[in-house]
């Protein structure tokens, strides 16, 4: 929202939202939607971290994944300290590019080996022309490109998911619960996200809004929470289930995957699914 003019100069992304203009410092445009985008940051770096040391277990593709959405929080952070276009593709493209890997673990989940030559190729070309698309700067095209190109590929993931939760089997309650909270998260992120675009002026009468603004601890922290969830559990169903691997999953303190069996080298296990 439009506010002070700081280090960075005047906006020129195409997206200014909620949070005021360099309230805290004069070198963040939007300090706690930077501040925040940090959440998804780590939320893409966590299960590498907490599952480092059998980093022998993950396939490629989950790496890929998982490093993908903290590629999406850096760049969000940059978009939202400067508001600058260019910045603004930082934010924007690696989420086009995350939402393309994504669909291609969803559809090679089942499957030790993959199945769908052609998919690789399609999903690249899909996130190139997106990518392409959304990559010049013309105002509310450039809006309208970006959202029409990522919500197709995030309606399709979701209906991935869908469909992915659906099957799993009741003897697999604590799965079931990571991935449920993990789409009541998505649910309220996107909830809250449409509020305070829509109802910027109405939130605003509120006390101290742009310190506690939606976008920032709604959006950002409850997003975070979904990928997190819902790619844990992804990757514990594939050890699980189709990998065969001696794992469990725990829910506390965050969901993670405990390793029974003695290590798999990693060449064991890439060979074994041939991903990447």
């Amino acid at each position: 929202m439009e506010g002070m003019t700081g280090y960075w100069g005047p906006p020129t992304a195409t997206m200014d939202w909620c949070e005021r203009n360099y309230i805290v410092t004069s070198y963040a445009a939007e300090f706690f939607n930077a501040l925040t985008s940090m959440f998804i940051a780590v939320a893409g770096f966590l299960p590498i971290l907490v599952h480092f040391r059998r980093r022998d277990c993950m396939e490629w593709r989950f790496i890929i994944a998982f490093l993908s959405v903290t590629v999406v929080g850096l760049g969000s952070v940059a978009f939202h300290g400067t508001l600058l276009f260019e910045y603004q593709r930082w934010d924007q493209v690696p989420m086009l590019w995350t939402v393309a890997i994504v669909l291609y673990v969803l559809f090679e989940q089942k499957h030790v080996k993959p199945t769908y030559r052609i998919l690789p190729v399609a999903l690249f070309a899909y996130a190139a022309v997106a990518t392409l698309m959304t990559s010049e700067r013309s105002g509310n095209k450039q809006w309208f490109s970006f959202h029409a190109f990522f919500g197709l590929a995030t309606f399709l993931a979701v209906c991935k998911v869908t469909l992915f939760y659906r099957s799993l089997p009741s003897e697999m309650p604590e799965l079931k619960k990571v991935m449920s909270h993990g789409f009541v998260a998505l649910l309220v992120a996107i909830s809250v996200w449409l509020m305070d675009l829509k109802l910027c002026d109405q939130l605003h009468m509120l006390p101290a809004y742009d310190y506690w603004n939606f976008h920032a601890w709604g959006w950002h922290l409850m997003v975070s929470c979904g990928l997190y969830n819902i790619l844990v559990g992804i990757w514990y169903h594939r050890l699980k289930v189709v990998l065969e691997k001696d794992v469990s999953l725990r829910l506390s303190p965050i969901p993670h995957i405990v390793f029974v069996s003695p290590k798999h080298s990693a060449t064991e296990l890439r060979a074994t699914s041939s991903s990447t």
